[in-house]
């Protein structure tokens, strides 16, 4: 301690301290509510599900004609507007419309079919 004469030490628990209340400032404790809103709810039982309907769907759109199946897949896969589908296939809004109800109501007699026989 000699050897430190007029320099002015501070004690480790000071520094202990101050290093303590650093760290407090940038975090902030959450209770257990937070934490449970954090955890997902989708568990790989409910993926593979997802997977397997996704796949029975595919097999059922790729039944459908061609027209029905397109007009399916650019309003309800790709999202587009009944307007921007109807540009893109060539025809009017309302035939297109009439388009894809009717792919709607074949892929719902499909279902309807598989769910009765149990086979596709």
């Amino acid at each position: 301690m000699d050897s430190y004469k007029g320099e002015r030490v501070k004690p480790l628990p000071h520094h202990a301290l101050i290093d303590y209340k650093r760290k407090e400032k940038r975090s902030s404790p959450q209770e257990a509510p937070y934490f449970e809103k954090l955890q997902s709810k989708v568990t790989p039982e409910m993926l593979f599900l997802v997977k397997e309907r996704l796949y029975e769907l595919g097999k059922f759109i790729g039944r459908l004609p061609d027209k029905q199946k397109q007009a399916l897949l650019l309003h309800d896969w790709h999202e587009l507007s009944y307007a921007e589908s109807s540009d893109i296939m060539g025809i009017g809004l309302s035939h297109y419309k009439v388009v894809l109800y009717q792919a709607r109501q074949t892929l719902r007699q499909l279902q309807r079919e598989v769910n009765d026989d149990g086979t596709l």
